[in-house]
Parts: C-alpha cells; structure tokens; sequence
C-alpha cells in the first residue's frame, strides 16, 4: 500500500508532515557539519585532507562523501579559473611585445625569436646581484595543456644535462606570477648558419669545416640519448668568432622514451618544420638519432647548393608527406655552385648527401660520427665511404692526397728510366762496334792469310814442277782459307780488300 504523501491517523504513529520536518532538521545539520568540515580541510595539503575528514566525521560515510565530493569540486573550479584567466591572457597578448616586463630576477629587454611553443626574449639581471645578458623562453599556454606542459619541463632537463661547447646552455628557469613556466638560457650572439656562410662567401670547405662542429654537437647530444628534432638553420647560430651552437630544444626527445609518450604529445605539442622534417617525424613515427641525420642532411645541402634535395613545394603535412613519398632525389653533379669542384669530389659530395637524406632510416648512415668521417674524409683526400670504393678509385685518392710526393716519385722513376734507356743504347752502340771491329779484324786477318796462301802457292819451290797459274793459286788459298775460318774468297770484304 502506498503511504507516502499519505496522514495515517492513531496514536503514537508519525504523520508524513512531521517526517519531512524532521528529515529537513536533519539535513540542515548534515549541511552545517558539511560546511565545517570542508572549510577546515580545504585549506590543509592536498595528501591530508581525506585523513581530516574521515578523523572528525564520526564514522559517518556520508558526511564524509559529501566533504571530499565538495573539496574536488572546489578545486576544479578553481583550476578551471586559473586557465579561463591564463587563456584571455594568452589570446590578448598574443602578438603583444612583452619588453620591459620581469619574470623573477630578469627584465625582458626585446624578443629575439619566435616558436610553436613560445616566444624567446634578450633579458638581462634585474635585481642588481650582476650583470648577465640572457635568452629568456616564455612558454604561452601551458597552463591547462598537459601534453605542452610535458614538453616543456622535458625541454628544461634535457637542457639542464648537456654541457658542450656546441650547445646552448640552461642557467635557470622559473615560473611567471600567472605559473606559466621559462627557462633562462645562454644567449648565444649569432645569426643562423647560412647567414653566416653566405654574408662571408665561404668556399666549400670553409662551410664543410663549419658543418663539423654542428656535427660535433648533435653526435654529443645523441651521446646523452637526446634527439633534437627540430635541427634547422634557425636553431644553428655561428657567432662572429665561426663557433656553431645548438638551440632550441623545444621538441626533442629522449630516444629512449616509449612510443606512447611520444603519441601523448601529438599534434599538440609535435611542432614540425616540413622543410628539414624526416619522412617518419612527419608520418608520427618514433623518432631516432637518424631523424636528426636527415635534418643535417638538409641542411649540408642547402649550405653548399642553396637548394633542397627534394623539390617539394606544398604545405600542410598530409599534403607535404605524400609529396615528399613521390619525390626523387635532386643530385649535386649538376649543380651550377659545384662545377668548379673536380667531378670526382662533386660525386664523393653527392654520394654523402644521397645517404644523409635517404627516406628510409636503415638507409642513412649508421651515427652522427659516420657522417661526419665522410665529410673529414673528402676534406683530406681519403677514399669516401659513401662512395664506391674500387681499387682504381682508392688509386686516385692516393694519387690525389699525395700529389707532392707522387710527381716528385714520378720525376724520380721518370729520369731513372730515361737514364736507362741512354745507357741501353750506348750499351748497344758500343756493342755494335765491337762487334764490327771484331768482324773486321777476323776479315783482315783471312785476307792476310789468303794472299800468304796465294803467294806459296805460286812458290816454284812448292810447284814441283807443275805450272801453277793464278787461278789455280787462287783457288787453293780460298778452299784453306774456308777450312781454316770459314771465309770464301769471294766474300764481297775479302774481294775488297784484295782488290785494294
């Protein structure tokens, strides 16, 4: 039987009426214990308020509920007012000029650089402690966005545990009045790479050389497991001196980091430069030390040519992904910037470039280091691994790197040989001589013999009476002479010399 709304009538028995009333008596002290507990557990540590609660609420489980439901409604809108305020801040000063400005110790001079995660300012001490210029990076938006808030406390350690030369160093960081995050960094007085290399007209080496210490740095960098990510002509700057650092290390990444991390941080916090992008960075893969291999390569090859290894003139990252799929390589043999280069240095050149921005990782060179031996190696003369190494190619090396010594060797073997051929033919001239007055001699004598034969022939003595004629005498001294030498008398010298 439904009672409820209902008076039910006897003694001693509560009428629906004087229910509800005692019902709102109650619910009127529950809501004042409520109000007391919550005021006095607000305020305590987070990681204390539910032992509060549970301490002074007599073992009543609603109450309690209640008072922690109340507290974790509190601070959500309390959060939720902090990032309202941090939002209309950011949308009002977005293009705003924040010069003049201080964020702890340090006044914002003028900005120096722009990013996807915030704006980087010249600043300076402002507490008179002492004078130091700085880089100041002021974080826009963190507030409320997990993901960009992750990045960036990611960007301030990694910073925190590089020390190189070639790398922009953290001296500090803070957080503004409104708690958004900056990092006070080196400030590296510079211009980007190319700047540099073009506003001095640097030879090819000259900007080889200068390539090596960018090298030098990102290797290092790749050494504390760090991939930069975001390797650009911007993030490069050379001081007057031609010392190249590194900064901005606003979207790298610990290459030992697991792929979810990285997936919690797109798109939001993925900040890409299409141009010196590898394939897989802007595809969403994980990222590797060859993803900063790639970017290098970009930017040799832009430094040398000016130009891009792959003609790809779209924007938006789909569009820019499946463009740079169907692109093909741009060689370096033909480029007009290269054509006073030796053809076999601008294919050596080539063949390094062509592995440095290869689009699959597995195709790049294994480190860092790798690439930079290649280019030590071009510079000096020795045989490129990047290119195809064949004994007549590693003969021209050697012949190429060993110019000096080589001619000089040349030269050497070069009058050895002529003097040996000299002496080869006097040899022979001598020989010949010799053979000839021997010839004559061996003749001279036969003549002499044959006319003493002649001569006895005709010996009345040796005739024993027979008429010997001169035929006849002639003939017998020329069948001895044969017997004895072997000359006929009718040999043309023998004729000679006796018709003589």
């Amino acid at each position: 039987m439904w009672a409820c709304g209902l008076t039910v009538l006897g003694p001693g028995v509560l009428t629906a009426s004087k229910i509800n009333q005692r019902a709102g008596e109650n619910d009127a002290v529950m809501g004042e214990e409520v109000d007391r507990l919550f005021h006095l557990a607000v305020d305590l540590p987070a990681s204390q308020r539910r032992a509060f609660v549970e301490a002074h609420a007599g073992g009543n489980a609603a109450l309690i509920d209640e008072v922690l439901e109340l507290i974790r409604h509190d601070q959500q809108t309390l959060f939720f007012d902090q990032v309202v305020e941090v939002a209309a801040d950011d949308l009002a000063d977005v293009n705003s000029d924040l010069s003049g400005k201080r964020l702890g110790p340090y006044r914002l001079l003028e900005p120096i650089a722009h990013g996807g995660m915030g704006h980087v300012y010249l600043a300076e001490r402002a507490d008179d402690q002492y004078q130091k210029r700085v880089a100041i990076k002021v974080t826009r938006g963190a507030l409320g966005d997990d993901a960009l808030a992750e990045a960036f406390l990611t960007e301030r350690q990694i910073q925190a545990n590089l020390e190189h030369v070639g790398i922009a160093r953290l001296l500090d960081g803070g957080m503004s009045e409104k708690g958004l995050p900056y990092l006070v960094m080196e400030y590296v007085e510079g211009e980007p790479i190319d700047r540099f290399c073009d506003g001095r007209s640097l030879s090819i080496t000259q900007r080889l050389k200068l390539f090596l210490k960018v090298c030098d740095a990102v290797e290092y960098a790749h050494q504390q497991l760090v991939v930069h990510c975001d390797l650009k002509m911007s993030n490069i700057l050379v001081s007057a001196t031609g010392e190249a650092k590194l900064v901005d290390f606003g979207i790298s990444r610990l290459s030992g980091r697991p792929a979810s991390t990285d997936q919690a941080l797109e798109p939001r916090a993925r900040r890409l430069t299409l141009r010196y992008s590898s394939p897989e960075q802007i595809a969403g893969a994980r990222l590797t030390t060859a993803t900063d291999i790639y970017s290098l390569g970009v930017v040799l090859y832009e430094l040398l040519i000016s130009a891009r290894p792959y003609a790809v003139n779209v924007t938006g990252t789909a569009a820019y992904e499946q463009a740079l799929a169907a692109a093909h390589y741009e060689p370096v043999l033909e480029s007009p910037t290269l054509a006073k280069l030796p053809r076999l240095r601008r294919s050596e050149l080539d063949a390094i470039l062509r592995i440095a921005v290869a689009k699959k990782p597995e195709h790049r060179y294994r480190s860092v280091a790798d690439f930079a031996d290649d280019i030590r190696a071009l510079i000096s003369g020795n045989p490129v691994l990047a290119h195809a190494g064949s004994r007549i190619y590693r003969a021209r090396k050697f012949v190429t790197r060993n110019a000096a010594s080589t001619g000089l060797v040349l030269a050497i073997v070069t009058v050895i040989v002529g003097s040996s051929v000299v002496t080869a033919h006097q040899n022979n001239v001598i020989r010949k001589e010799r053979d000839t007055a021997r010839l004559q001699q061996q003749r001279a004598e036969a003549v002499t013999t044959f006319i003493t034969d002649m001569f006895a022939s005709l010996d009345p003595g040796q005739a024993q009476g027979r008429e010997i004629t001169v035929e006849m005498a002639m003939a017998k001294a020329s069948e001895k002479l044969r017997a004895s030498v072997g000359v006929d008398a009718l040999d043309p010298y023998v004729r000679g010399s006796i018709e003589q």
